[in-house]
């Protein structure tokens, strides 16, 4: 279950897949022109740790574009924290944690050219309902969420593993004004009878308010504690 959860908590907190895919070092950002330098600007709370944590990470032309370190002037700052530069298994991003839920985090990235672009991230909450202990594989489920209904540019997944750590299934909810995600019946069947492992998360993924003509991303994530259920036939 361990492997299961580390390998979860990595590939959220970079949000998007095509960002996972930096196994280059990062290029130093004084050689490339400055306004063609991307954003991707995260905050992450993660209910089961309490913990509440911070990633910025800049690329060359687009979000998957060749990863860079800011060099010479250039400085990304979180709530006026000069943010950590990490490029351990090539992650090649910058970082900053809190103890505790920060629901807004305010970025601060300032470039060689003296440029500063400033970005509040933003998230909401959301929670497994107390009642949630067992689910039926022979029909879709309903699962209706605590917290408020979804807001444009936000969604909802949930993903399901069982002890084995093999078999797996996710489901997604995207639309606006829903307060519920449908396991469904196809989803479910993939699973075996067990008690199993349900993981959810909540992202507010807005448009970037500044950034180069290159761009950016700026995601709120809030993830719930996991919740363990009985699968049944």
């Amino acid at each position: 279950m361990r492997t299961f959860y580390l390998l979860l908590l990595f590939s959220s907190t970079l949000a998007l897949s095509t960002l996972t895919q930096s196994c280059q070092e990062a290029e130093d950002s004084t050689d490339v022109n400055q306004d063609r330098i991307h954003q991707y600007l995260e905050l992450f709370y993660d209910e089961a740790q309490d913990k509440t944590y911070a990633y910025a990470q800049f690329r060359f032309g687009n979000a998957v574009g060749t990863p860079l370190k800011l060099s010479n002037t250039a400085v990304v700052t979180v709530e006026g924290n000069t943010m950590s530069w990490n490029d351990n298994f090539n992650l090649n991003r910058y970082e900053w944690e809190w103890t505790g839920k920060r629901s807004s985090a305010t970025f601060v990235y300032s470039d060689n050219d003296g440029n500063s672009f400033t970005n509040l991230v933003t998230l909401n909450d959301i929670a497994f309902p107390a009642t949630l202990d067992t689910i039926s594989k022979d029909t879709a489920y309903n699962l209706v969420w605590v917290g408020a209904p979804l807001g444009a540019d936000e969604n909802v997944w949930v993903s399901i593993n069982e002890d084995n750590e093999v078999n797996a299934a996710t489901f997604q909810q995207d639309n606006q004004g829903a307060s519920s995600i449908t396991l469904t019946k196809d989803g479910l069947s993939k699973i075996d009878p067990s008690t199993i492992t349900l993981w959810m998360d909540r992202a507010y993924k807005p448009a970037i308010p500044q950034a180069t003509s290159a761009g950016g991303i700026v995601v709120g994530r809030y993830r719930d504690t996991q919740r363990d259920v009985l699968l049944v036939n």
